[in-house]
Order: C-alpha cells, then structure tokens, then sequence
C-alpha cells in the first residue's frame, strides 16, 4: 500500500513481511558496507524473527543495500544520482538504503531501524530499545538526510587509557567498544585521540578494528608541539627553542616559529607522526597546554602574537604535508592565550580552525546575548569563521568531566541552542569530549541531546528515549533530571567549577546561587534514594557528591580558606558507586584530578 504526504511516498509493511526478506549487498561490499548489512539483519531478526539472510546482488551500487523478498523476481530503486548523505527509499516489495559513503550508508541503516522504533542508548547496547514488531502495520516513508555538519566528532585524552597497564586499558577498551557503538548509530564520522607530551602513543590500536567497522575517521595529534621538536637538540641548537620573557632559551614550551630550521624539523616530525599512524585523517597541532602558552619573545617573533606563531606552524606543517601528497586537515587551536583572532597571517588551505571555547558560561547558549561571557566567545568565533572561511570546528567539552570536576552537569537545552547557533553561523564540525564510562554516566543526557540535534532530530524525543530505557523509572529520571537542568544551568557560568570564579560580580552570582540551589539538590538526592533503586541510588551519590563539591567552593568563596576536607569527603561519597557504572576513569582518573587541583594555586594565571 502507498500513500502520498506531501513529496514523499509512504509504503506500509508488515513484520510478516519484513520476515520474509533477505538483506541486498553489492557484489563486492566495503567493509563498512558489509557491518551495515549484518546490523541490519541483526535487528531485524529480534523484532520480526525468521532467518533473515545477507545476499550479494549484482545490480546494486557500491554505497547501497535493500530488503528485498528472498525470491529474484523483484526491482529495485536505482540509486539516486545526487546523494549527499543517505536516502531510505521503500516501495512495495523493497525497502533500499543509497548513501555517499560507506559509513553514511551505515548511518542510513540506524535511521531505518529507528523508523522501526528501535532506541538507542549512550550507556551501552545492553539498555537500547528493540522493539517486537506484531500484526500492526508499519507505515515507512521516503527519507533524504542532509548532514548538518561536515563531521561530528568525539575525543579524549589518550592517557586516560592507562595503555601502560594491561589490565585497565583491556577495560577500558571493553568501555569504549559501546562508545563506538553509539557513536555510529547516532551518526557520528570521527574520534580524535588527543596526545600529550608525556605521552608514548597516538592511537589506542585495540580499538582501531571498531572504527574500521564503522566507517570513523581517526584523528591524532593534541598538545604535541613539544614533541615535534626533539627537545634533545637544545644544547646543539638552542636557538630553535623560545626565548622566555626573562630572556632566557627554554627547553620547555613550543619553538622558535621565526627560524626556519626549527620550523623544518618540526614539519618533518609531524609528518613522521603521521607516518607511523596509517589511516589517520586528520592532524591537531597545539601548543603546550600551559596559561603562558610557551610560545617564543625573541627579536624576530616578538611581534608576532601567539595565535600567529601557531598558525605560522600550522602552515609549515601543511605546507610539508601538501609538498608529500597527504592532503588532510591541520588543526589549529583557537584555545586560552589564543581565543581570539588576532591574526595577520593567511591560513594555508588545508588549515583548519579548532575553537575550544573552555572558559565559556554553559549556563546559556554560546549566542545568548544577555551572556556577557559567551558573547566574547561569539564574536571571537564569528571572526574565526570569516578567517579561515568556514574551516572551523567547535570542540566542544559538553562531557568534560574535568571542567565538571565530575559533578553531574545535564544542559540538554543548551546543547540543542548551541549546535542551532553553531549551524547558523557556519561551523563546518563538532566535537564533543567525554572521558568513557564515567562520561556516558555522568553527562548521558548532554550524549543524548548532542547526538540527536546533530542529526536534527528532536532534544525531547531523545530525551524521553533516554528515559525509556530505565524502564519503570522513566517518570522519576523526566522530572528530576528537569530540575536538574535548571539548578546546573546556574552554577556552571565560569569556567572550572571547582575553582570559585576569578571575578567578583560572577563570585557573587555563584553564591547567590548556591544559596538556593543546595537544599535543593539534598532534596534530590533523597528523592532518588528513597526509590530503593540500586541505578537510582547511585544517581543519588553523584547528586551528593556534586553537592558537596559545591559546599567546597562555596566554604572558599565565604573564608577565602582551602575546602580540601569538604572535597576529599565528596570523592569518598562516589567509592560506593560500582566500578561498572563509573568506569575506570571515576574509579582512578577522578581522584588524579582532585589532586591535580590541589596544585592550581601554585600554576600561574589558573587560580
């Protein structure tokens, strides 16, 4: 049966029939193409049962599946000439999936399964919603996807893989597996391994296999400016290394940007980098992750900003890369010392720009004009888009459980403004930073709300499907989490939140806010708790602990004293919380980072 809505043909089906079917490949199906069609019969099989089988036909293109009846008797839709991501075209007797690229096809493939009522989850597949199709119809319009940004991305700091220690990457690797997963079914195209100096490696190579699958890009790079200079060489040449304030050459930091020796060696290192991580399609070059950004006041590069000494290397690095064929983006980071654009220098083609707006107010959106904050970081951002013509990205820390300090931030609402804001101004890519388990525990609702407005899909309907998933609980999570949005909305204007805020008049709001706000989220806790849930009561314990986190900022703000008691006691509220749940970075990583913010006094321009 078909019926016409507008321009597009609605075909109904029936489980019985879907039953029937067998999955259509091409002859010689991409890899990527091949794990859609496995998917594909995979789900089926739970919801309609029968065998389902995969079979090869000839006719079909090389970006292109279809449900068809197991008898050779049938047609299929030629695929379409103009296909910018996918189309899910049904008629009658098949059901065809075209796409741009193999792992478009794959995200065509989601979007079909989703039409059917399946749900996905950012905790892993275990907790997705497969519907059991009955003798109900199933009505499948024609679908045309347009992709709202040329990629989407999720990163993290690859040395929160412990890849030194055997038995913590094997689970964290186990973690990220459902990542991967997830990423793919909500239309994600790349995962970025961000690199540090202390850093041995570039890329998690377990976990390579799952991004082939899936058709996702793999990025390196990160904070790695001082590596590509081979520290070794500074007493040879120390003039290749910056020259600090104080006059003195610094074997720390980045380079000399203004000597071309050093400019070379550096080139030469990234594409050696590159080199030794086969696949990778793309490279982030940024400076040490240090508040002075490292970068060089020698007589030559004196007048030339920090952003241009970046970018000065950036170019050079695409120039070298250019010169030996490989033609993939270069990241330059927009980033603390070089947010705003002040910049005299061209990018060369191949250059993009990262905008990692860190310090931003994730209370409003980044385009809210009564947000003095994000307004800053707006215009900064709009003068990066006309820069670099496009070629930008946001990186976004919308999982950053650092920032967050790992208390329970859900800003759904502001993710959907954001990516709406980011769409009209002309940002070409998104990425999201998360740091695992703990992440996609944490922040699940911020996963939910960034992978389905990505895609234009609905913030609430993603959020009632979150919902779903915990079943019976489903009405408590809806209004607790609703409250919870509006409390974070209030505290999370300035930057690391377990720093009280530098300025006096965003000290005073905090407080103000606290003053409200913290009764309320005891309420909470105890709400949660008295469900006698063991997944509620673990909420629960992260309600407290983001509670008591926030007593400690308050305790500095009135005495201007260290709250290091009040934070040790919101870490110890979290070791009750199973392993399984907060993964291997909130049963190790977070303590790491309690202690790391003992030290933020003694780092200069943090505290």
């Amino acid at each position: 049966m078909v019926a016409r809505g507008g321009n597009r043909a609605t075909f109904v089906w029936s489980a019985r029939q879907l039953a029937s079917c067998c999955i259509c490949t091409p002859a010689q199906p991409h890899t990527t193409v091949s794990f859609a069609a496995e998917e594909l019969a995979r789900y089926l099989r739970r919801m309609v049962g029968g065998s389902i089988p995969v079979l090869a036909r000839t006719e079909l293109s090389e970006y292109s599946l279809a449900i068809a009846p197991l008898s050779p008797n049938f047609s299929l839709f030629p695929c379409p000439s103009r296909t910018q991501s996918f189309t899910i075209q049904p008629g009658p007797e098949t059901i065809s999936v075209h796409a741009a690229s193999p792992s478009l096809l794959l995200h065509g493939v989601y979007r079909f399964l989703e039409e059917l009522g399946c749900v996905w989850s950012p905790h892993g597949r275990s907790f997705e919603i497969v519907p059991r199709l009955g003798a109900k119809p199933i009505a499948l319009p024609e679908y045309h996807s347009r992709p709202r940004f040329r990629s989407v991305a999720y990163c993290s700091d690859i040395i929160t893989w412990h890849y030194t220690e055997p038995e913590f990457l094997r689970e964290r690797v186990t973690e990220d597996e459902e990542l991967i997963d997830w990423m793919a079914k909500t239309g994600a195209t790349n995962f970025f391994f961000i690199r540090h100096p202390f850093d041995t490696r570039s890329v998690i190579d377990e976990l390579r296999p799952h991004f082939d699958a899936r058709g996702i890009t793999v990025e390196v790079g990160g904070h790695i400016l001082p590596i590509l200079l081979d520290r070794g060489c500074f007493q040879q040449h120390p003039d290749y290394f910056p020259l600090s304030r104080s006059g003195r050459r610094n074997e720390a930091g980045n380079l000399c940007v203004s000597h071309p020796q050093a400019r070379a060696l550096v080139a030469q290192k990234a594409r050696a980098l590159l080199t030794a991580s086969p696949g990778t399609g793309a490279l982030h070059v940024w400076g040490a992750d240090v508040f002075g950004g490292g970068w060089c006041h020698c007589h030559a590069c004196q007048p030339l900003s920090p952003q241009e000494q970046s970018l000065l290397v950036c170019n050079a690095i695409a120039e070298q890369l250019d010169k030996d064929g490989c033609k993939i983006p270069v990241y330059y980071l927009a980033y603390h010392d070089t947010i705003e654009p002040h910049l005299r220098i061209q990018p060369h083609p191949l250059v993009w720009c990262e905008f990692a707006p860190r310090e931003r107010c994730y209370g409003h959106s980044i385009d809210d004009r009564t947000c003095g904050v994000n307004q800053h970081y707006h215009n900064a951002l709009q003068a990066y888009i006309q820069l670099f013509g496009g070629q930008v990205r946001a990186f976004e820390y919308y999982g950053d459980a650092i920032l967050f300090f790992g208390c329970l931030v859900p800003i759904p609402h502001v993710i959907a403004e954001d990516i709406a804001a980011y769409q009209d101004l002309g940002v070409a890519e998104l990425s999201f930073l998360q740091f695992g388990q703990f992440s996609r525990w944490a922040y699940a609702a911020n996963f939910a709300a960034f992978g389905a407005t990505t895609r234009g899909a609905s913030v609430s309907a993603a959020l009632q499907g979150l919902w779903r998933q915990w079943g019976a609980e489903a009405g408590i999570l809806n209004t607790v989490f609703g409250e919870l949005e509006k409390i974070m909305r209030t505290l999370v204007r300035y930057g690391d939140v377990r720093l009280p805020p530098k300025r006096l008049t965003q000290r005073r709001a905090l407080r103000h806010a606290l003053s409200i706000h913290l009764p309320r989220l005891t309420a909470i806790a105890t709400e949660l708790d008295s469900h006698h849930s063991p997944s509620l009561a673990a909420l629960g314990l992260l309600v407290r602990y983001t509670q008591t986190v926030f007593e400690g900022v308050a305790h500095e703000i009135d005495t201007g004293n260290t709250a290091e008691v009040i934070f040790r006691h919101a870490l110890n509220i979290l070791q009750s919380v199973d392993r399984t749940v907060k993964g291997v970075w909130g049963d190790i990583d977070l303590a790491v980072i309690h202690d790391l913010y003992k030290a933020a006094p003694l780092v200069p321009g943090w505290s």
